[in-house]
């Protein structure tokens, strides 16, 4: 075999001693990640994702709940302190009308009475800062300790309240009381209840007031976040019709809310809602005050608060529980997927160390190797695998040495064939060259691209010097532009012949140039053959007129174009030529 048959064999992997390529135990495939990571990392993943799904589950449900909570929490908080303040009122209110109803009351004549009977009301009431009866024109007969007695209070809202009937007036500051009543940490803030005074027959007597301290509504509120242990952060509000906080956190009583916050969400609702207070968001519940009884509501309404950070302060402890148990488990799961990834795939590594080990053409068989039935299966199928290869093995040397056989005498064929072709160009070159006639051959775009030496007689150029160049610079541009027409007809696909007249050497010549137009095997024309033939003398011969004399004009002093022509002799040579020239086509 010669050199290209041995390259062609060990491009094919075969050989005489060797068998396929992928035999070969110096190619070693890329590195990959190990079976075990992929099953602990699939492991991992599993658990991680089943952790995150059910955290984020189980976080959903508990926010869900943890909110539910403290707003049931913060609701009752707010309905009970809105039910406890309606009930004082009616309570304090109905305890000034059992007062009004006493003789010594009614009477109104003894100051000094009705003064013992206030102050005995007062030591039951020590929320009571002042109780005292003003007759019909406002001035105070009797009071508490005597505090405003023979004062005039006919212009106080509760006495002009009280005139018509009972009447509840909202939180105020003291007033008149304040230099009288003992000094406090805060300053006093009353709520007015009165009450009509008038004998058994009727006539009206007079009016009977109570000063209320708001630190009542303190005691009550502080009373019922112990009772309920609403834990940190909850704060009672009460604020009135007009949007002032009378009852709140310090600093915050007597102040207006913003309008903006007054009529904000909580405005009117009755129930729970979540106030968004810039960096931290609020929860809230609303308790609107419906009154009771004979004590009509003043519309206060009131408003439970407690941040969000601390209403789900138990419910990010179970997130963060629920994270670390969830980690705990992935690692835990994680080195049992280890172990048992290390278990599952030891049989596959042995396996394999046990094929890189063994010969290529050994023919024993693998040993069985244990952990679990698809691993003794696998065993199994790469036994009857390599049997397969090794007669697969066999069957390509033996196809080898057949094809061994056949490349050589295809070899030697193709040289003989060469030879023989080589010959026979030479031959037809030789004869194109030596032919009177002039042949050459143009492409689609008209340049030449080959022709005999009869060119250099017609246009002083060699066929080397004129390969590659169009047709007007090998011919003229003249002769281009009369014969372009032609040319454009024969690479439509038509056979086209004409007679030329041209000035040679000073004599005048007459000339047949016939066009054939080449087609590949596809029906489609590549370019044409041209045959011109110099036949002054056979026109002279024959006596016709060719025009024949100096100034005959350049090349397309044609007297007849013809074409599809059916001609014999030189005319039917373009055919023949290209037929044998169409086995050494010229290179584009």
């Amino acid at each position: 075999m010669d050199s290209g048959g041995r390259d062609h064999a060990r491009r094919s992997g075969l050989g005489n001693n060797a068998g396929p390529a992928f035999t070969d135990p110096t190619m070693r495939p890329p590195a990959r990640i190990p079976l075990a990571t992929w099953l602990v990392a699939a492991v991992l993943c599993t658990v991680l994702g089943a952790v995150i799904a059910t955290t984020l589950l189980v976080e959903s449900f508990a926010r869900a709940h943890a909110e539910r909570s403290a707003g049931a929490l913060l609701g009752q908080i707010a309905r009970d302190m809105r039910n406890a303040l309606d009930r004082g009122m009616e309570q304090q209110l109905e305890a000034v009308r059992l007062v009004a109803t006493l003789d010594p009351v009614r009477a109104a004549r003894e100051p000094a009475t009705i003064r013992r009977v206030l102050e005995q009301f007062q030591d039951g009431y020590p929320t009571a800062a002042w109780l005292g009866l003003a007759d019909t024109r406002g001035n105070v007969v009797a009071a508490t300790r005597g505090m405003l007695e023979g004062r005039d209070v006919s212009r106080r809202p509760w006495f002009i309240g009280a005139r018509d009937g009972a009447y509840a007036g909202d939180v105020h500051p003291a007033v008149m009381l304040e230099k009288l009543l003992p000094q406090q940490p805060e300053p006093w803030r009353f709520v007015d209840l009165a009450v009509p005074v008038s004998t058994p027959d009727g006539r009206a007597t007079g009016v009977l007031g109570l000063h209320l301290s708001w630190g009542w509504a303190r005691q009550l509120r502080d009373e019922l976040l112990a009772a309920l242990d609403a834990g940190g952060g909850v704060q009672v509000w009460v604020i009135d019709r007009e949007g002032v906080v009378i009852l709140g956190p310090a600093g915050a009583e007597g102040q207006r809310l913003p309008p903006e916050q007054y009529a904000g969400s909580w405005r009117g609702i009755d129930g729970f809602l979540v106030e968004d207070m810039g960096e931290d968001r609020r929860y809230t519940a609303v308790a609107q005050s419906a009154g009771r009884g004979r004590f009509e509501s003043l519309g206060w309404r009131v408003l439970v608060r407690q941040p969000e950070s601390v209403a789900l302060a138990g419910f990010r402890e179970l997130r963060t529980q629920i994270m670390a148990t969830g980690v705990a488990l992935a690692l835990l799961f994680g080195a049992v997927a280890a172990a048992l990834a290390w278990r599952l795939s030891r049989p596959f590594g042995q396996l394999a160390d046990a094929l890189d080990g063994r010969p290529g053409d050994a023919e024993t068989a693998l040993r069985r190797f244990g952990g679990f039935r698809e691993a003794q299966r696998l065993t199994a199928a790469l036994e009857r695998v390599l049997a397969r290869q090794r007669d697969h093995e066999a069957g390509l040397r033996a196809d080898y040495a057949s094809l061994e056989r056949v490349v050589v005498e295809r070899e030697s064929e193709l040289r003989v064939a060469n030879s023989d072709l080589l010959e026979t160009r030479q031959r037809l070159t030789e004869i194109t060259d030596n032919l009177p006639v002039l042949v050459f051959y143009l492409d689609r775009d008209c340049r030449l691209r080959s022709a005999n030496n009869t060119l250099r007689d017609y246009t002083g150029l060699t066929p080397a010097e004129a390969t590659g160049r169009r047709y007007a610079e090998v011919f003229g541009e003249d002769a281009w532009r009369e014969r372009r027409p032609v040319l454009e007809r024969c690479l439509a696909g038509e056979r086209m012949q004409v007679r030329v007249r041209q000035m040679r050497n000073g004599l005048a010549r007459e000339y047949d140039a016939v066009f054939v137009p080449h087609r590949d095997d596809g029906d489609t024309v590549t370019g044409l053959y041209a045959l011109v033939t110099d036949v002054t003398m056979t026109s002279l011969g024959r006596g016709g007129d060719a025009g024949v004399g100096p100034g005959g004009g350049n090349v397309g002093d044609g007297a007849a174009v013809t074409g599809g022509g059916t001609g014999t002799n030189a005319a039917d040579a373009p055919d023949r030529i290209a037929a044998d020239r169409s086995q050494i086509q010229p290179a584009p």
